[in-house]
């Protein structure tokens, strides 16, 4: 009841899994390597609703015991990674449930408008057209990094627009946010901190991506993704996005 974080979900015209499970090393592994995230259920949706099969069978995590079901639960006492969790990173006993109701029954889930980027997957493009990635999606507190361009799962990236053009960056197949770290970039477990809200600004068809917890800009230091003083004059500090598949409007 899971999908390969490295493989995502499956086309079929006849039947797609969506989840918002993400594990690795199954099926015996470590509790930290389970976790849950709205972007990879909205993102598993989107490639079903784009291929139209005959069934879509939703998913939860794998059972009851890990509290990770769609139905309404408090998992306000559970691992990091198996706690419910709105957009915001809010834990939400509600979240998961409303989240596959909008989908079954309304065929989207809700978006906050008015963002200059619509929610959804997308590659994180630098000046010089490297991506943002991960060395290590499984594991918590690893750094954010620069790598070649490519076309992979690997490499999305998922936005959720918060209001007043404030988003959510979470690296799609590990289901964690970006968070600020001193000077540096890391996925963490997904919480309300401001560490894990970025202010976008868009300037000549490029956007720059702000910390809301110490007004630094996101930026890059050879293959280093790192946070620097705001300068609009810097390359480095402007990024492109490689839209993948956006929420419907």
């Amino acid at each position: 009841w899971q999908l390969e974080p490295n493989v995502g979900p499956v086309p079929s015209p006849v039947s797609m899994f969506v989840t918002g499970s993400v594990k690795f090393d199954s099926p015996h592994t470590t509790e930290d390597k389970w976790r849950k995230n709205l972007s990879w259920l909205d993102y598993s949706f989107l490639q079903a609703k784009k291929n139209n099969p005959k069934f879509i069978i939703v998913g939860s995590f794998d059972d009851v015991h890990e509290r990770n079901a769609w139905i309404v639960a408090d998992t306000a006492n559970a691992k990091p990674g198996w706690q419910m969790r709105n957009i915001f990173g809010a834990l939400d006993p509600n979240s998961y449930y409303k989240r596959v109701y909008d989908w079954v029954l309304k065929g989207k889930p809700a978006v906050i408008e008015g963002g200059l980027i619509r929610d959804g997957a997308y590659r994180l493009v630098s000046s010089d057209g490297r991506l943002l990635g991960v060395p290590d999606n499984r594991l918590a507190d690893a750094k954010a990094v620069l790598k070649k361009s490519s076309e992979t799962i690997d490499d999305y990236i998922w936005l959720y627009h918060l209001g007043s053009n404030e988003y959510k960056i979470i690296k799609l197949n590990a289901g964690l946010p970006l968070d600020a770290n001193d000077s540096s970039v890391i996925i963490n477990w997904d919480s309300e901190s401001a560490s894990q809200r970025w202010i976008v600004k868009k300037q000549n068809e490029k956007f720059i991506f702000i910390n809301k917890a110490n007004g630094l800009a996101l930026d890059y230091s050879d293959s280093r993704i790192v946070l620097n003083p705001q300068n609009p004059a810097l390359l480095s500090q402007r990024w492109s996005l490689a839209q993948i598949a956006v929420l419907p409007k």
